[in-house]
């Protein structure tokens, strides 16, 4: 009597479940960290502002703005807002929630702040965000170039050299985007 095999056997179905596991435990975290660079070049498309008006202030004063101001005291945001004549750019996006240009005392530039997951729900029905990158912030920083006298941009997820990447507040380097160059230069 001849015996039809007309299915899988039990070795063979668990072969196949441990496979799609195995994939699954390689693609999933891959995705994720996918999604969170994904996020962060949606905020760095939305720099161009404070970077355009650093370079007008730098172009016709020929040095970037000062810390500090005249009468006194440090610029607050609004204030160096007013001072490079652009606006102050809050919740601009679900993921972003502000962009912000500043001058302190190891650094120029913006900063651009994410979204926290309650923040970015609330923006748009079903919004979401990225954990890794919820509620944390990272850099462009305006360098004058000291061989040409030009103003270039670096991308940083610390503002100073001393500083780490994936602290409480600041995101981490790998989700960076590649065109971000030279990163945790002051």
């Amino acid at each position: 009597m001849k015996r039809i095999n007309l299915g899988f056997t039990l070795i063979e179905l668990m072969i196949v479940v441990a496979i799609i596991g195995v994939l699954a435990a390689i693609a999933i975290p891959q995705y994720e960290n996918y999604v969170a660079r994904t996020q962060v070049t949606e905020a760095l498309s939305l720099a161009p502002v404070v970077k355009t008006a650093y370079e007008e202030y730098y172009s016709v004063y020929g040095a970037l703005p000062p810390e500090d101001k005249p009468s006194g005291g440090q610029y607050s945001d609004k204030e160096m807002h007013q001072l490079l004549g652009i606006s102050m750019m809050w919740r601009p996006s679900q993921y972003v929630r502000h962009v912000r240009a500043r001058t302190r005392e190891f650094w120029t530039g913006a900063e651009i702040m994410f979204n926290s997951e309650a923040e970015a729900a609330s923006f748009s029905p079903g919004g979401t965000i990225s954990s890794k990158i919820a509620g944390k912030r990272f850099w462009l920083l305006a360098i004058v170039d000291p061989s040409t006298g030009s103003l270039a941009w670096e991308c940083s997820c610390k503002r100073r050299q001393f500083h780490n990447c994936g602290d409480d507040q600041e995101i981490l380097e790998k989700y960076l985007p590649s065109s971000c160059t030279n990163i945790g230069r002051p």
